[in-house]
């Protein structure tokens, strides 16, 4: 599959540029918020692994939380395009949930989750994440890609707290989303995550892959021992 481009910037020109410089033109929506105080929203603490609140979403998107399929399987998994733009099929709480192999053992930082908008089970932060309760709250938003205040700044501040590389990609992201449609998308991060030699997902900061030691692929952010990591 070729990597897509977001109005004409490549990801990781996208990334590399800072979120001052990110045009609304290239989000492809309009309006902005003046930041407020920098708190971490929709992020942080320990999951109980208790039954969250279900999704956002409208339109008949999401059907449920779907299990882990091979790469290009996409069928009912619109869900992992998390309303703030990241792909939850990486977040390693939803990969113990959901293992395609289950001789691998993987670190559950959260508590089990079917992600963002599967109207299943949420980890701790996603329950109680003020991006996604925003856009459950809107008409017609199912992500911040729908919506017309983006950038605003719930994500922004989300984005730029603990400056966790898989938060910088974010606002490419729901770029790429309104550019290729959610299952499109989808595909693709399911392709991108996935281990360059034996094809075992990877979640955002593996270094290698869990079964075959793969080093991760270079279309992904790197990640070495001064990276920052939300757990």
């Amino acid at each position: 599959m070729s990597k897509p481009k977001s109005s004409g910037l490549s990801r990781r020109g996208f990334l590399g540029s800072s979120l001052g410089a990110v045009t609304l033109a290239s989000i492809g929506c309009g309006g902005d918020d003046d930041a407020e105080s920098s708190t971490e929203l929709g992020s942080g603490g320990s999951s109980t692994g208790g039954t969250g609140s279900g999704g956002a979403g409208t339109g008949g998107e999401v059907t449920g939380p779907g299990g882990a399929g091979g790469a290009g399987s996409v069928t009912g998994k619109a869900h992992l395009a998390a309303a703030c733009g990241t792909f939850c099929g990486a977040c390693p709480s939803y990969m113990a949930r959901h293992s395609e192999d289950e001789t691998v053992q993987r670190a559950n930082p959260w508590g089990d989750c079917d992600g963002c908008l599967s109207g299943g089970m949420l980890a701790g932060h996603c329950q109680t994440c003020e991006i996604r309760l925003c856009a459950a709250s809107r008409q017609n938003v199912t992500r911040c890609s729908d919506c017309a205040e983006l950038p605003c700044y719930r994500i922004t501040n989300l984005i730029n707290f603990g400056n966790y590389p898989h938060r910088q990609e974010y606002l490419p992201n729901l770029a790429l989303i309104n550019e290729m449609g959610v299952e499109e998308w989808v595909r693709y991060e399911e392709a991108r995550w996935r281990c360059p030699q034996c094809g075992l997902p990877m979640s955002w900061y593996d270094t290698e892959c869990a079964r075959c030691g793969e080093p991760r692929s270079a279309d992904l952010f790197p990640v070495t021992e001064d990276t920052p990591q939300p757990y």
